[in-house]
C-alpha cells in the first residue's frame, strides 16, 4: 500500500503496480510519504518529505531549549514530524540571535532570514502583530516567514504565542511534474 497525500512518488511508482500490491497483498508493507505522523503497522517504510516551513519571532536572548521545546510541542499537537522541516525562517534583524541559531544547527535544518519589505508583501497573513507592526514596522513576523519560506506555499498552523516565542508553519508548495 501506498500512503502519498502530496504524489511526490506520483512519477516513480506506476499506479498499475500501487493497484496490483493493494489489490492482492493484503499484508503487503506500507510505504507512507507524508509530514505527518500517523499510526501504521511495523512494516511500514516512512519517508519524510521535507515540505514544511517553521516561521519563529522570539523576544532577545530566548535560549533555544525554550524556542526548541515549543517548536516540537507545536509539532505534536499538530501531528507534525519534525523531520520533515526544509527550512526555519525569522527577520532580519533576528540574524544574530543565537537561540534561533543555536536551533537551527541543534536540528539541523538551514534558516532563512526576510526583511520587513519582504515580510510584508505576504498578504494572506491570518494574525498581523501590533507589537511586530509598531517596533519592527513588520505586520507579521512568523507566518510571513513561513510562507515566505515555503515558496508562497500554505499556512497549516497559524501563529502560537508562548511570552518569549511565535511559532506558524506553512507547508511548501509542491509543483508536480508529468
Amino acid at each position: 500500500m501506498l500512503h502519498d497525500p502530496y504524489h511526490l512518488l506520483k512519477n516513480f511508482i506506476p499506479e498499475s503496480f500501487v493497484n496490483e500490491i493493494e489489490t492482492n497483498h493484503k499484508k503487503a508493507p506500507i510505504i507512507s510519504v507524508d509530514d505527518r505522523i500517523t499510526e501504521y503497522s511495523n512494516n511500514t517504510l516512512k519517508l519524510r518529505p521535507k515540505i514544511l516551513t517553521i516561521g519563529i519571532g522570539c523576544n532577545r536572548g530566548t535560549s533555544s531549549k525554550e524556542i526548541g521545546d515549543f517548536l516540537k510541542k507545536i509539532c505534536q499537537e499538530f501531528n507534525l514530524s519534525m523531520l520533515s522541516i526544509k527550512y526555519l525562517a525569522s527577520i532580519n534583524i533576528k540574524k544574530d540571535e543565537s537561540g534561533l541559531l543555536n536551533l537551527s544547527k541543534e536540528i539541523d535544518v538551514p534558516i532563512r532570514f526576510y526583511n520587513k519589505e519582504e515580510l510584508n508583501s505576504v498578504t494572506s497573513i491570518e494574525n498581523p502583530s501590533e507589537y511586530a507592526q509598531k517596533y519592527i514596522g513588520a505586520r507579521s513576523v512568523c507566518e510571513a516567514a513561513a510562507i515566505l519560506a515555503s515558496n508562497s506555499g500554505k499556512l497549516i498552523v497559524a501563529k502560537n504565542k508562548t511570552p518569549n516565542v511565535t511559532i506558524a508553519v506553512a507547508r511548501k508548495k509542491i509543483i508536480y511534474m508529468s
